[in-house]
């Protein structure tokens, strides 16, 4: 990640070194990054947010739902119906099975969805200093270098290293 912003540095390096050393392999300074080495950084590094999974399909997830012990138990008794020959009973068997997992489906897609607009309302902001210049910014805009002031019960917007 160091080496796409042009910082030459080892991370395993950064907690044994003074905070000049560290100011100085991050090209930057006590009055924080200039605006247009930040977005430079951030072009280079990407943004300071964990990557979402890959999305599963609807189809994917629906047959999740037959994993289940208890389901798995249920689709043998009803094959074990039709070798014995009561068709009846193993339709009635698949029929409340399927209703079972229709509903488990709807209530863990809802669930996602709800999840998903929690975390979109609650953005995470943060304290930078950039041109000499206490700023709040998105968390996600945070870049190697930025120099983030931390008092009592702020959140820590990433991994930083304490410099004072």
């Amino acid at each position: 990640m160091y080496e796409e912003a042009g910082l030459s540095l080892d991370a395993s390096q950064i907690p044994v070194l003074e905070n000049e050393e560290v100011l100085q392999s991050f090209n930057s300074s006590m009055d924080g990054l200039s605006f247009h080495e930040a977005q430079s950084r951030l072009t280079s590094c990407g943004s300071n947010a964990i990557d979402d999974e890959e999305e599963e399909s609807l189809f994917s997830k629906f047959l999740e739902q037959f994993k289940e012990p208890l389901i798995i138990l249920l689709l043998s008794s009803a094959v074990i119906s039709v070798i014995m020959g009561e068709i009846a009973d193993a339709i009635g068997i698949f029929i409340a099975v399927t209703i079972v997992n229709a509903v488990g489906f709807y209530q863990e897609y809802k669930s996602e969805k709800s999840v998903e607009a929690l975390k979109s309302l609650t953005a995470h902001h943060c304290s930078v200093i950039r041109d000499n210049t206490l700023q709040t910014i998105l968390a996600e805009e945070l870049v190697p270098g930025d120099i983030v002031p931390i008092e009592s019960g702020y959140r820590t917007p990433a991994d930083i290293r304490v410099l004072e």
